[in-house]
């Protein structure tokens, strides 16, 4: 059936339309503050977030800064290596040096010993050439050698 114009704002006026417009803007109006709290809290979250990047950033540049400490102490720590490297291989050269040197005293020390030893050998030996019978014997005719060389040297220096 097909309603009249009539009969349909009949049908309207029986409807209490105020009662769903009052529900529908309190409805409207809990769904807006809703939506206020949801961006206030959003807002919040943006700034603590945006806070948060810039204490990693600051963070990161300090990380990065003592990286670049690190590295630069790590060269200066491998020089050092270097320098010590060095000295360490003067040192031990020094060490083989000191050490060819006390072979070379020890060495120098039993010459000596022996030389020592040998004089005292020839000493005995003229010890005993001298404090022999023979040797007491010949003075006379030793001296009378001398004498007789000495005589024919000074007649031979006349000559020339």
């Amino acid at each position: 059936p097909r309603w009249s114009g009539a009969q349909i704002n009949q049908l309207i006026g029986r409807l209490d339309q105020s009662q769903i417009l009052q529900d529908l803007a309190v409805t409207l109006h809990n769904e807006r503050v809703s939506l206020d709290k949801a961006l206030h809290e959003q807002q919040k979250l943006k700034s603590d977030l945006d806070q948060a990047a810039l204490q990693i950033a600051d963070k990161e540049t300090v990380i990065a800064d003592n990286l670049r400490i690190i590295a630069d102490k790590e060269n200066v720590i491998m020089g050092k290596d270097s320098v010590i490297a060095d000295k360490i291989s003067v040192i031990a050269d020094k060490i083989s040096v000191i050490a060819d040197r006390q072979r070379y005293i020890v060495n120098l020390e039993q010459d000596i010993a022996n030389q020592s030893q040998h004089i005292t050998e020839l000493n005995k030996t003229l010890d005993s050439i001298y404090g022999s019978t023979t040797w007491k014997l010949m003075g006379p005719v030793r001296r009378i050698a001398r004498f007789t060389k000495s005589l024919f040297r000074n007649t031979q220096g006349d000559k020339q």
